[in-house]
């Protein structure tokens, strides 16, 4: 017998995981139902999607929004991470934050701006 995790949980696991990369939505159309769906799910307190941002990045550009807020700690956080990209290795920041209040939207925008650079 094997030690370590069952190949079906680490399948399970594997679904968890949400992959971001550089261009993700270039040269993709959507249906406009679609984008005002994804928008309005996250107004009303759904969990951000990497849609959201690219909704948000594109209506700035098109001069008819406006850029998504850069939520308390954003620079903090941004900071931290410069640092720790300085050493070689993995590294792992985290980022404790009450349920509801605006955590995991802001380690995703820190996300998609770093992944800019």
């Amino acid at each position: 017998m094997a030690n370590g995790p069952s190949l079906s949980t680490v399948t399970r696991s594997l679904s968890l995981l949400d992959v971001l990369h550089a261009n993700q939505f270039e040269g993709k159309s959507f249906n406009p139902e679609i984008l005002e769906e994804t928008e309005e799910n996250f107004y009303r307190g759904a969990p951000p999607k990497w849609l959201n941002f690219h909704i948000s990045e594109q209506a700035e550009l098109d001069g008819t929004g406006t850029p998504f807020i850069k939520r308390d700690g954003y620079d903090k956080l941004v900071e931290q991470i410069h640092k720790l990209r300085k050493h070689p290795g993995i590294s792992t920041v985290k980022l404790f934050h009450q349920p509801g209040c605006g955590g995991t939207t802001l380690a995703m925008k820190v996300l998609w701006d770093l992944g800019k650079l």
